[in-house]
Parts: structure tokens; C-alpha cells; sequence
């Protein structure tokens, strides 16, 4: 994604630029990402485990 425009409770605003797509973010409102977890590939859940 370009932007991500984060309106915090308290009425403050944020913006990230350049956030990646399949990701997980925990976002903290005034230190911006504090973590970033890859999500799986939706073909990775769909394949047989092998035996």
C-alpha cells in the first residue's frame, strides 16, 4: 500500500507510507509498527502434508 492514514482515539492522526501487503502489523499509536509477522501463503495451507 502508498499510505495508511491510522485516527487515534484521542483524535491524533498517523501515516505510514510503504506498507507491504501480507503482513500482520501491531501499530502503537506514536512509535508507528513495533512488530510485522509474514502471513502464509494461501497455497501453503492448501497443500497435502507429506507423509
Amino acid at each position: 500500500m502508498d499510505e495508511v492514514t491510522i485516527r487515534w482515539p484521542n483524535g491524533s492522526v498517523e501515516s505510514l507510507q510503504n506498507v507491504p501487503a501480507d503482513y500482520l502489523y501491531t501499530i502503537v499509536e506514536g512509535k508507528g509498527i513495533t512488530e510485522k509477522i509474514a502471513l502464509p501463503s494461501p497455497n501453503a495451507a492448501a497443500m497435502p502434508l507429506a507423509h
